[in-house]
């Protein structure tokens, strides 16, 4: 259930600041997280999330037998 919290406060902070086009409403999650002078820095803090999110969902997903 702290997984499933934890990816939920991921997308609905993280995403929606990214797809709304501000990105740098992530510095309210974590201070220092967009930089408007380091692009790189940026798709590299982005995809950090973005792979937590998919461990975080992938990996109980393993447990279940059907799947």
């Amino acid at each position: 259930m702290a997984q499933l919290l934890f990816v939920a406060y991921l997308v609905l902070g993280y995403g929606y600041a990214t797809v709304t086009g501000v990105p740098a409403n992530w510095n309210t999650f974590n201070d220092g997280s967009f930089d408007a002078a380091d692009p790189i820095g940026n798709v590299a803090y982005g995809l950090h999330v973005l792979l937590a999110v998919v461990m975080l969902l992938g990996g109980p997903m393993q447990l279940i037998p059907a799947i």
